[in-house]
């Protein structure tokens, strides 16, 4: 799938609810950025030194090649092999929040985009409904566009 529609989206989210933070994921207004920044996650979003990334997603990597670990996996597959089938096939699932965005899903597939270089990757953004109206939800698709 290249397109969400909002509704694909909310359900795709829905799905990570309380995998990273104790927030429903139905107080968020979900909606598919075809080219989010990576920086926002890697940097900005408190995802720690980005070279610790591609140190992090190598491990794994590693670890999902080994034989026995990667029958346990089903795959022995590299996870940057799976990546480069089709990029845009599955997003990650990103909150805005004050302190930046926080990842919900998609940690390996944003390593690896980080780590061959990919300045955006698919994402699902969720924003707090509380503090949406429409021209936040307006101003913000400028800034993901950026």
């Amino acid at each position: 799938m290249t397109e969400w529609s909002d509704e694909e989206a909310t359900a795709e989210a829905e799905m990570h609810e309380g995998a990273i933070l104790d927030v429903p994921a139905s107080d968020y207004t979900w909606t598919y950025v075809k080219a989010f920044p990576i920086s926002k996650v890697v940097a900005e979003g408190g995802g720690g030194d980005p070279d610790e990334w591609i140190e992090w997603v190598e491990s794994e990597d590693a670890m999902r090649r080994d034989e026995d670990l990667g029958a346990v996996l089903g795959s022995t597959d590299s996870l940057e092999s799976v990546f480069l089938e089709d990029p845009t096939r599955m997003p990650v699932v990103v909150s805005e929040e004050r302190e930046g965005y926080v990842l919900w899903d998609g940690h390996h597939r944003t390593g690896i985009a980080h780590k061959l270089g990919f300045k955006t990757i698919p994402a699902i953004v969720g924003t707090r409904k509380r503090e949406n109206n429409p021209e936040e939800l307006s101003q913000l698709k400028r800034r993901l566009m950026r």
